[in-house]
This record gives structure tokens, sequence and C-alpha cells, in this order.
């Protein structure tokens, strides 16, 4: 049947996993080899830089304005595996201080300090495990606010149901990254407040929607023991 399917369709069979919108199609977490992408497309545009004399600024400028945003969207999507990003943050600090030859010596300043916001004394770069803990809140966001997304309705009818999306426990088969975005609600909770309106989607006890419940949950998330990605 496929057979006639691949002809008719005048489509080859591949293997999964296969991409859609850049992005692999997997249920498991994200391997080395999957993001190793990243990594060739920053080193290409690197590389397509022949002026070997831009400045120190030039260098901090090109980090935030073109390399940095190569990678913002597969961890908008996805978890990265450490590893990856480590690579990457590595490979900036490499351009930062010695430009296009990407030397992994001679840096003044560790790159976490480089990071912090210029009022401290950095240069305010992002770390890259922190953009993507802050991209991966989106998704719980998108849950709490029931966008009108297929995967947002998909998981609040077959996974949440009709329970508090803040107490419940996931079923121990659902996939690696569902449960990581889970594991960030003791982080989103008090960035997200509840608008009772008439009542039938809130909590009363475990929903954020007053300054004096917010206490009590936070008890919740200590007692339970749970901790954040």
């Amino acid at each position: 049947m496929k057979f006639d399917l691949r002809a008719i369709l005048n489509i080859s069979e591949a293997c999964l996993p296969v991409k859609y919108l850049g992005v692999p199609l997997i249920s498991t977490k994200l391997t080395h080899s999957d993001c190793v992408i990243l990594k060739e497309r920053m080193l290409r545009r690197i590389q397509s830089w022949s002026n070997k004399l831009l400045s120190f600024g030039g260098h901090a400028q090109l980090i935030i304005s073109v390399l940095f945003s190569i990678q913002v969207y597969l961890p908008s999507i996805f978890i990265l595996p450490q590893k990856i990003t480590k690579e990457i943050e590595s490979m900036l600090s490499a351009f930062l201080w010695k430009g296009v030859e990407l030397k992994s010596f001679g840096g003044k300043v560790a790159w976490s300090s480089m990071c912090l916001p210029k009022c401290e004394g950095g240069l305010g770069f992002k770390r890259v495990k922190e953009w993507n803990r802050a991209a991966m809140l989106r998704h719980l966001w998108a849950l709490c606010k029931k966008e009108d997304i297929f995967w947002v309705k998909w998981i609040h009818s077959y996974v949440i149901k009709n329970h508090c999306i803040w107490s419940m426990n996931l079923l121990t088969d659902s996939s690696w990254t569902l449960q990581k975005i889970f594991g960030l609600r003791s982080v989103g909770q008090k960035f997200i407040l509840s608008k009772i309106g008439n009542g039938l989607s809130t909590f009363l006890w475990l929903d954020n929607w007053h300054t004096l419940n917010w206490p009590f949950i936070s008890g919740i998330w200590e007692s339970s023991g749970l901790q954040p990605w």
C-alpha cells in the first residue's frame, strides 16, 4: 500500500526523525547530534566574515544581533542538551576575544561574568540555557491560557483534562519534553495570575488569583519536594 502511495504522490520514504519547519519530529529529548546544526550555522556565519580587524565592540554587537539570533528558534521549541549549550557559549566567547580565529584560550573574563547586565559590570549577553528555560516557560503560559493551538488542545483533552495544572501529577509515560515543561511550574506559577471571571476555570485553593493565595501555593511546592528544571 505504501508503495502505491509513494508512486501516486511522487514522494520518497524517509526515516525518523524527519524535520518539519526546520525542527525534528521526535517525542524524546534532543540529542547532541540533533543540535550540532546550530554550531555549524554559527561557524559558517563567523567564517563568512572576512574582516579580521573588527573591534571588541564589533564582536560584541555581532554576537548580540547575529550569532545569538541563529539559535533562538530551536530552543524555543525543545530543551537543548547541556553539552551543546556549553559548546555554543564557548564558541561565542572565543569569537568575542579572538574573532574569526575562534581560539579557545586567551579570554580575559569568564563568559558568565560577560552575561551579567551592564549595570552589574557585564555586557548583557544572554546565557543560552537561561534563554532556553525562559522560552520553554512560554509553553506553560500557552497551557494556562488555553491558547487556540492544536498541541495545547491535545494536552488539555488527554493529559490535563479537568485537573489543576499546578497540582496534578503527570503519567509516567508522558513525553520527556512535557515532563520538563511541567517541571517549570514552580518557576512560572508566581508570574501567572488567574482572572476569576465566572470562576468556572479557576481553582480556589491552587490558582494564583490573589496575593494572599500565593504563600499557600508556594508552601505546596516546598512540601512536595519538586525541583524546577
